[in-house]
């Protein structure tokens, strides 16, 4: 499970934004430039800890979060991360890879309280591919 996380980690932490595993946002992260702590606010990605057993495939939910006016900048970042996987992108781990598909639904907005709080909710397909 280990590998999996990693790989999970490094694909949604290569779009620009932090990422984080769902329900596992901290309230700050510290910063060594300045050597001080900064609160974390979106712009962000979330996704789920999931791993399917080998050879199966399972849903995988992700988020990415903002807050703005429009969703200019939001769709534009999942146009990239669409894009990124493509018709499926695999991610080595030890002993094999990880896939990620784009579900046939891959994107809605999720409906939030604050007007400015943007939340495009992707569904996807993970494959577990490992010896």
């Amino acid at each position: 499970m280990l590998d999996t996380a990693v790989a999970l980690q490094t694909f949604f932490s290569g779009f620009g934004l932090p990422a984080f595993p769902e329900n596992a946002v901290p309230d700050a992260l510290y910063n060594p430039e300045t050597g001080t702590e900064q609160s974390v606010e979106p712009p962000y990605i979330t996704y789920e800890l999931r791993e399917p057993e080998p050879g199966a495939k399972s849903s995988l939910t992700a988020r990415v979060w903002y807050i703005d006016t429009d969703y200019t900048a939001i769709c534009t970042k999942v146009d990239e991360i669409k894009a990124a996987i493509g018709r499926g992108v695999s991610i080595s781990v030890d002993g094999g890879a990880v896939w990620l598909w784009r579900d046939d639904q891959f994107c809605q907005f999720q409906p939030a309280d604050e007007p400015k709080l943007k939340i495009a909710y992707l569904m996807l397909i993970i494959g577990a591919y490992k010896l």
